[in-house]
């Protein structure tokens, strides 16, 4: 007969190795961004890493800098960084791999959209034609008439 820290050992045992089974490991980290402690005479960027095939260990991918750094406060780096970070991550998710050739998986995914696309008939809304008032059109037409004089005095 089986006494409870029996079964409580046998439990814990399967428990533990589940945690730890390489199978299940993930294959990314999640995409990070690196702001240089917010020194913006220095290069942000976002990194990730990734699982290697040959060595089945995570190593870092090369950084993307998306032309983050041609922005000049703190608020627009990280802005579109972050829009970079979302987007890396979503392509990840989705199967990407920076090992391998990713042209079936566009293939696949665009076709998809094509597909999704072609079986939604979007709505096309009619508008009837504003009549302009002869005192709007005037008005127009000497807006028009300024733009096209200082385009020739701007090129004189």
């Amino acid at each position: 007969m089986s006494n409870i820290s029996d079964i409580l050992q046998g439990e814990y045992e399967s428990e533990y190795g589940n945690e730890y089974d390489l199978s299940v490991q993930k294959q990314f980290s999640k995409p990070k961004i690196y702001t240089a402690s917010g020194n913006l005479k220095k290069r942000w960027y976002v990194y990730f890493s990734y699982r290697d095939p040959k060595t089945n260990t995570l190593k870092r991918q090369s950084p993307i800098y998306a032309n983050a750094n041609r922005y000049q406060t703190k608020e627009e780096r990280m802005a579109i960084l972050t829009v970079y970070s979302q987007i890396l991550f979503k392509l990840l998710k989705r199967g990407y791999n920076p090992y391998a050739d990713n042209v079936e998986l566009f293939k696949k995914e665009t076709a998809k959209q094509r597909t999704d696309n072609t079986t939604e008939t979007p709505e096309i809304k009619i508008t009837p034609k504003v009549e302009l008032k002869s005192e709007q059109s005037e008005e127009v037409v000497d807006k028009v008439k300024c733009i096209e004089e200082a385009c020739v005095f701007d090129m004189t």
